[in-house]
């Protein structure tokens, strides 16, 4: 019968073949560690037995003691004399270690030690506190500290039947046991096998029973499967079962499509139908107007006349009448969304605009500009303005493209997220500072076939323009003619965006369109997501069709819009942007294999992939990006070391993907600028208690837990104990539970606030005047307004995410963002000991913001290192 072995290698295994067949056997294992990660006795538990754990590391003891109740679990270390010492403790590991030489080797390693002082005491005294007669077994792994463990037993009096003892230096495979194995033999125990880490001995009273369970290593005929193998196993397994529940999902759903469908059709017949019924009266009316005319010859015929022509009058206003009844009707609006994506799919846009309500004479006029924009532009007329080049390279130095894509993309408006750490990059590279003489840098985007190009000289002032708040300059002559030529082109394609975007391209557009579609027909959300889905398919082939050139006859040209230079050969792209919204991946993966270009990528976060329900779009958009660019890059620079840990286990080994990653906590830029910035109190909070929780409102955020909170707190203590709960940040996705309780809970109704579109003066005095702040999101790929409240002196409270956890630099106090008892014990504290507060503010003074600029500067080194490594 096949088993599960949990040990580093395989000494549960040597130890079953020994001793499997004692029932209730007894250990003493010195360094335990966890209950089950490389553990050499859960497998002895497993089969009966028990044993005493010693464990310095008071985690570590925590789990022990919580997951073998029947053992005894010691926090202390086993040394030659009682006493105190100090644990380097290396948390997260199995190195934490008694030597300050091994902890300074960790240290220089890059692994940071946490000095704890625990209790020692000797071999001897615990098991004449806590062993029986027999001890079957004795594990020693000390690291580096296996000579004074075992300098403090008395072999005489306790002998183990087998000892092993971990015997070379920590990470090393240099051997120790020069140090200790003479006391070990001079005490009677026989070397019996060395597995490459540990060395074992048996007492010499039992040495002729056990010695041949070591005459050879752990191998397939012990029927043994390793800890990490079941583990990929049962995730195999999970993914098949997702798999399979998505395939069925998507069944229902394209079923849900088709009846969808047939709904559309028996709508768009009844429709025809009743059109052509109102046309028909409407041509007798005329006809029979008509023919009163032409019998008006007297006076009575043309009374008669009058008679029917208000008759005619009338049916004409009973028909329009009808026309408008069935245009404002429900089953009209219903199925306008579908006309318009109909007529989109069947290649006549300008129909679906005007059904859209575009009047047509817009319609006519963007159609005619883009006509004329797909032609050949003929050659340019002699006073036309020369073709813009790019800035020029200094013979010999490296070319650092920066991909402004998203910056151009986003205007003028404020920066935030992604926008505000590529305007960021941005300046830096563009400034240069660190790279004169070493390098030039481009500014460089996507075009709309996803594939990269100089930016021109009107987008670099326009660049300029938004990276430092001033206003662009005017186009040149030949530019302008041109930009007011292709005006019109410019304008269609904005008409036909939507159609473009709904087909894939921005999925937090297409679920924004569902639940538009949803909130003005009061449909169900499945029928409001079919529609939308159903319209996915009509845009791709509305694209398609409006690719096709046009076949109109060729007219005169207008002035031709400056033509945009290719990437250099040998260049080095640096993207911190939205690539997966835009880029041409394919033409990519070309360019880099041909060598004709190197990448370096920003990665912030990996959330989708962790927890797919808490992202708009299907996680395969973002695993693709995530496998694509790890394939791709030279380097990539994460915005934490919590998101560069989660890459590497849920992209990078999974993907075979070993590029180099650099962690480096995102730029607090606002905490930067706040000694420029006046703040601006906000008069509904001013002289009032508040909490503050700056995130978009999203599904990930955790905002219901807070309103579950307040709703608590609220039917506890006094109404004026508690502090107004503020959200401050933009509605984003799957928000619609979140605004019912917002909306319509009037317990929490006046102690709940939810600002957007805050000035940055604002936002300083909110941070400088919130009682405390929350961020209990679910993940998060930095934890920007943690850091920022923080850094002001905010104290805060913080879900256990550990990436909100590093951004606070363990300062503040971590819960499970699904613990709401727990969160709202925490709230209540805070809200009721002025002094707890008072404490958890003092503690923020010890946070230490890394240099201004850090970030940008490790995505220029890195660009740097890969430039110059070409």
């Amino acid at each position: 019968m096949t088993w599960v072995s949990f040990a580093q290698t395989g000494e549960d295994v040597l130890l079953r073949r020994a001793l499997g067949h004692i029932p209730e056997g007894f250990w003493v294992d010195v360094g335990a560690g966890d209950p089950e990660v490389d553990s050499v006795t859960a497998h002895l538990s497993s089969l009966g037995w028990r044993g005493i754990n010693i464990e310095p590391d008071p985690e570590a003891c925590a789990r022990l003691a919580a997951a073998r109740p029947r053992d005894v679990t010691l926090c202390c270390a086993a040394g030659a004399a009682p006493g105190r010492a100090v644990l380097h403790r290396i948390a997260g590991t199995g190195l934490s270690t008694l030597d300050p030489a091994i902890a300074a080797c960790h240290a220089a390693a890059g692994l940071a030690a946490e000095p704890v002082e625990v209790e020692v005491r000797t071999l001897a005294e615990i098991c004449d506190a806590h062993a029986p007669p027999v001890i079957h077994v004795l594990k020693v792994d000390a690291e580096g500290h296996e000579a004074a463990v075992l300098a403090g037993a008395d072999f005489a009096r306790h002998r183990p039947w087998v000892v092993l003892v971990e015997a070379t230096e920590p990470n090393r495979t240099a051997p120790t046991h020069a140090a200790w194995e003479p006391g070990l033999l001079a005490a009677g125990y026989q070397f019996v096998w060395f597995d490459g880490l540990n060395r074992w001995y048996l007492a010499a009273e039992h040495a002729e029973a056990l010695r041949g369970a070591f005459a050879a290593p752990p191998n397939p005929f012990d029927g043994y499967v390793r800890r990490a193998e079941v583990a990929w196993q049962q995730r195999a397994e999970a993914a098949e079962a997702w798999g399979q529940r998505d395939a069925a999902a998507r069944g229902e759903a394209e079923g849900r499509a088709r009846q969808e469908g047939a709904a559309r059709a028996v709508a768009e017949a009844a429709a025809r139908t009743e059109r052509d019924a109102i046309a028909r009266a409407l041509e007798a009316a005329e006809a029979a107007r008509r023919a009163a005319e032409r019998q008006a010859e007297t006076a009575a015929a043309q009374n008669a006349a009058a008679e029917t022509r208000a008759a005619a009058a009338e049916a004409a206003a009973e028909a329009a009448r009808r026309v408008e009844a069935m245009e404002r009707s429900r089953s009209w609006r219903l199925t306008r969304p579908l006309r318009v994506l109909g007529n989109a799919a069947r290649g006549h846009p300008g129909l679906a605009l005007m059904e859209a309500g575009v009047p047509r004479a817009r319609v006519e006029a963007w159609k005619t500009a883009w006509q004329a924009g797909r032609r050949a532009p003929e050659a340019a007329p002699p006073d036309a303005p020369p073709r813009p080049v790019a800035a020029p390279c200094a013979e010999g130095w490296p070319v650092i493209c920066m991909d402004v894509t998203l910056s151009l993309r986003h205007g003028d408006r404020p920066a935030v997220g992604l926008v505000r750490v590529e305007h960021d990059v941005t300046r830096h590279l563009l400034a240069a500072a660190g790279l004169k003489g070493r390098a030039t840098v481009l500014p460089v985007l996507c075009d709309a076939s996803g594939r990269y190009r100089l930016a021109t000289r009107e987008e670099r002032e326009r660049l300029d323009a938004i990276l430092h708040g001033h206003a662009a300059p005017d186009m040149p002559g030949g530019a302008a003619r041109a930009a007011e030529s292709h005006g019109g082109a410019a304008q269609w394609a904005e008409g036909i965006a939507l159609l473009r975007r709904v087909a894939g391209a921005d999925p937090t557009l297409r679920q924004a369109l569902a639940e538009g579609v949803q909130a003005r027909s009061g449909l169900p959300g499945w029928i409001a997501r079919g529609v939308t889905g159903a319209g996915v398919i009509a845009a791709r082939a509305a694209a398609r069709l409006l690719d096709r050139p046009p076949r109109q006859e060729p007219v005169a040209a207008a002035a031709p819009v400056p033509e945009a230079e290719p990437l250099p050969e040998g260049a080095v792209l640096v993207s911190a942007g939205n690539q997966w919204d835009y880029l041409d991946y394919a033409w990519l993966a070309q360019e880099v294999q041909a060598g004709r270009l190197a990448v370096v990528t920003v990665l912030y976060d990996v959330i989708a992939a962790d927890l797919p329900w808490v992202t708009p779009a299907p996680p395969d958009l973002y695993h693709r990006h995530w496998v694509e660019i790890g394939h791709l890059s030279r380097r990539l620079v994460a915005i934490s070391e919590h998101t560069a840990r989660q890459y590497r286990a849920l992209i990078g080994e999974p993907n075979l993907i070993e590029v180099p990653i650099e962690a480096c906590p995102l730029p607090l830029s606002f905490v930067e600028r706040a000694a420029s910035l006046v703040p601006q109190p906000v008069p509904s909070l001013e002289g009032r208690r508040f909490v503050l929780y700056v995130s978009t409102i999203e599904t990930r955020k955790d905002h219901q837990l807070l309103l579950h909170a307040w709703d608590r707190l609220l039917r506890e203590l006094p109404p004026e104990a508690v502090p107004q709960l503020v959200f401050v940040g933009a509605w984003g996705w799957g928000t619609e539970a979140t605004r019912l309780m917002v909306e319509r809970n009037w317990r929490t109704a006046q102690h709940v606030q939810v600002l957007t579109g805050v000035p940055d003066e604002a936002l300083l005095w909110l941070y400088r005047n919130a009682t405390l702040a929350v961020f209990p999101a679910l993940a998060e790929g930095f934890g920007l307004g943690a850091a920022e409240a923080v850094a002001l002196g905010t104290p805060c409270l913080v879900s256990d995410c550990p990436a909100l956890t590093e951004a606070t630099q363990g300062l503040m106090p971590a819960l499970d963002p699904l613990d709401l008892p727990g969160w709202v014990a925490a709230l209540r504290r805070l809200f009721t000991d002025a002094a707890e507060l008072a404490a958890l503010r003092a503690r923020t003074a010890a946070f230490r913001p890394l240099p201004e600029g850090a970030f940008r500067e490790a995505v220029a080194r890195a660009a740097l290192a890969v430039a110059e490594g070409r």
